[in-house]
């Protein structure tokens, strides 16, 4: 399968700001923000590579759990 390059160019473009943004969150950030942004990271990426609807459900509990985290828990 041949991919266009102007989204061979995106997907550069978003993984480069991706590594941009967990840069600064690791350097601002509590290490327990850092470590749920990450677990959010990979179940998402989970999610998306496979089609097991439990995968989804998991990620949805992770991001509703999140609701009760206290709102100074982003900065460090």
């Amino acid at each position: 399968m041949n991919i266009p390059d102007e989204d061979k160019e995106l997907d550069c473009t978003i993984r480069q700001m991706n590594s941009v943004l967990m840069q600064v969150l690791k350097s601002q950030a509590r290490p327990e923000t850092v470590a749920t942004v990450e677990q959010l990271q990979h179940r998402f990426a989970g999610s998306l590579s496979d089609d097991i609807l439990s995968k989804r459900w998991h990620l949805q509990e992770t991001v509703e759990g999140l609701d009760s985290l206290s709102p100074g828990i982003f900065i460090a």
